[in-house]
């Protein structure tokens, strides 16, 4: 499994490691100033190594798998490397030193940083002058004293080394927490573990559980739905529960334990599967998911936790004997469920539903009185008034969000080009179904068609931005294997995360060139995209992240880049985004952000299991601490948010 040392290594050597940082022949020119053209960095496992003795670039990239390192002019083993990564913890003080030597005259050095915690033994060092070309080196010390308050973690900070004459080199420091991926109670994960904690494995004794879905509460506590195996006919069953902040808990705050079916939502004995989990301005959970136990066909189900009991939309008590939770009601196979909630707390669901040979994507709401369409009129099961997709080929896989005006978008896979799957498109405009540009939605000239590429372009998650525009991620089979794209609508046209105008001919959106099967996307207060999915067996992240000018909190304009968990930059050679990092068979994660834009995310794994059987993992991420816009719950537009200034 690639990447599987990553967490002990990181663990084992930032704990030792001491960055040495050399300026290498620091010539004196004819004017007596100090010339750095020939700046170096230098790394090292201890002081005692001398810059000889430095690991090069490409050892630094297998020791680390770290890909921010900028390479310069390469002298024999060693390469000029101007970024360090710093791990660090609020309350610890990071020491790092800098060797600084030359072959000619005395000269002298000015260190500057632009934060006070970032700090110096002496800021203006001095270097003898050198005899009988001897290099003369000098020793400085950098102190890093992380306060607990410090925002937007990972970033770049940066100190200056400026020579007599005013020229100056600039030495960047990725500077990040300990533990990048955490449990609920903070437990540290150590994927090569032979056991987890429960903050980590909420249902340990489960005998197969699939398919996690969550969402993050307003205390930023994790809420989790899945479907698992119980019962001696070991039939699927939805559960749910939530983190108090010391254990897993039920809907009624009853500690969680599988024995007791205490979390079982559905409760109808034999095959409920595919949830899909929101939760309301009051953080209650409103759960769908389809389910075989009503008749010939799958039916979707919808509930919601009103405080004492699980209801259906109408607020009747859920009956799993009558199954009074059946929303879709037709003799149709409806399947794969989605939901939104509006500012209202009133539910949107969309889902694909097989009829006549042909499965298209349906979508309805809750309007406080009764299920309708998106032009207002009552749903009837016994029609298609509720068919937004109408086309000749299989729709299938439907993601929705909503924008500030609680108006619906959707994507979906869409077979009816005949050639392959695509990636499709829709929004409601008030009056119809619409392209991202506005135009009626036309059925026979798929104009809905978003990746029109040449091969299989499926499973896309979609987020609305603070404008309103779409955002989708989804998986391709197009170019050179099973990879993943990111694409935004800019409000003309198609555009790649960088803005640059999204070509399906070369794929330009790609974000991941891995072994891809299943993503989702989410979107943070400055509408930049975070993304997980699984790939090679394994749970991969990233997120869009800017560089940031020096005390200043303004992304600096045209400079993003995908970066992982701790900032590096995406290098899919290495796969540097790796989360799970384990022997097992990781799958199916999904993510949320919380009010400080950490990531959470569940996936299924069998790696805990000695029978290979799936249990829920769950992670937060513990070196984002990024202070951010809160988004108001119960309005999905993450444009619609208070600055922590006005809190």
């Amino acid at each position: 499994m690639r990447n599987r040392f990553r967490i002990g290594i990181y663990t084992l050597v930032f704990l030792i490691l001491i960055p040495i940082i050399g300026c290498n022949n620091f010539q004196t020119e004819n004017n007596g100033e100090t010339n750095l053209s020939n700046f170096k960095v230098f790394w090292s496992k201890d002081q005692s190594k001398s810059p000889d003795e430095s690991y090069s670039l490409d050892e630094l990239n297998r020791i680390f798998h770290e890909t921010k390192l900028e390479a310069g002019k390469k002298e024999e083993t060693t390469q000029s490397v101007k970024e360090l990564v710093v791990k660090t913890n609020p309350g610890e003080i990071k020491t790092l030193s800098f060797k600084i030597w030359n072959t000619g005259s005395k000269t002298s050095f000015k260190l500057t940083s632009y934060e006070d915690w970032i700090t110096f033994q002496e800021d203006k060092i001095t270097v003898p002058t050198s005899s009988e070309g001897i290099e003369n080196i000098t020793t400085a010390y950098c102190y890093i004293n992380l306060p607990e308050d410090v925002p937007f973690l990972p970033r770049i900070y940066v100190i200056d080394i400026t020579g007599k004459n005013g020229e100056s080199q600039r030495l960047r420091m990725n500077i990040f927490t300990d533990s990048d991926w955490v449990g609920a109670n903070g437990s540290e994960y150590k994927p090569d573990s032979n056991s987890f904690p429960k903050d980590i494995i909420p249902c340990p004794d489960g005998i197969n559980s699939w398919c996690p879905t969550i969402d993050i509460d307003s205390k930023d506590k994790p809420h989790i739905a899945w479907r698992e195996s119980v019962g001696e006919i070991l039939g699927w069953e939805i559960f749910y529960i939530k983190w108090n902040g010391t254990d897993w808990v039920t809907a009624d705050d009853e500690i969680f334990d599988y024995k007791s079916n205490n979390a079982n939502v559905s409760r109808n004995g034999t095959s409920s599967s595919e949830s899909v989990m929101v939760l309301d301005s009051k953080d209650n959970p409103h759960i769908v998911w389809h389910d075989w136990n009503y008749g010939e066909n799958s039916e979707i189900m919808y509930v919601k936790w009103d405080g004492k009991n699980w209801v259906c939309a109408n607020d009747e008590v859920y009956d799993p004997k009558t199954g009074n939770a059946n929303i879709s009601r037709n003799n149709n196979s409806s399947q794969l469920p989605d939901i939104a909630l509006d500012s209202n707390d009133y539910p949107h669901i969309t889902w694909n539903d097989e009829g006549n040979d042909n499965a298209e994507i349906f979508y309805i709401k809750w309007n406080g009185q009764s299920w309708i369409c998106a032009n207002g009129e009552k749903y009837d099961p016994n029609s298609e008034n509720a068919n937004i997709s109408r086309n000749r080929g299989n729709s299938r896989d439907p993601s929705i969000a909503l924008d500030f005006n609680d108006m619906p978008h959707i994507a979906w896979d869409d077979f009816s080009a005949d050639v392959t799957t695509e990636v499709f498109y829709l929004r409601w405009d008030g009056s119809d179904w619409v392209t991202a540009n506005g135009l009626k939605y036309d059925n026979t000239r798929f104009d809905a068609n978003v990746s029109r590429n040449t091969d299989q372009s499926f499973h896309p998650s979609i987020a609305v931005d603070s404008r309103g525009y779409p955002n989708i991620a989804w998986m391709d089979y197009s170019y050179s294997g099973k990879g993943s794209i990111f694409a935004r609508w800019d409000g003309t046209c198609w555009v790649c995360s960088n803005g640059e105008l999204y070509n399906p001919i070369n794929g330009n959106g790609s974000f991941s060139t891995s072994s891809a099967y299943y993503s989702c996307l989410a979107l943070d207060y400055l509408d930049n995209p975070h993304i997980t999915w699984s790939g090679a067996d394994d749970i991969q992240y990233i997120r869009m992240k800017g560089t940031r000018a020096p005390n200043q909190t303004k992304w600096l304009e045209n400079d993003y880049r995908w970066v992982n968990s701790i900032g590096q930059t995406v290098n899919n050679e290495l796969q540097n985004y790796n989360v799970s990092t384990n022997e097992g068979h990781s799958s199916d994660p999904v993510i949320a952000l919380d009010s400080k834009g950490m990531a959470h995310i569940v996936w299924m794994d069998d790696s805990a299991d000695d029978k290979f059987n799936y249990k829920i993992f769950y992670l937060k991420n513990n070196s984002q601490n990024m202070t951010v816009k809160k988004r108001i719950k119960g309005n999905n537009d993450p444009g619609k948010n208070v600055d922590p200034k006005d809190d």
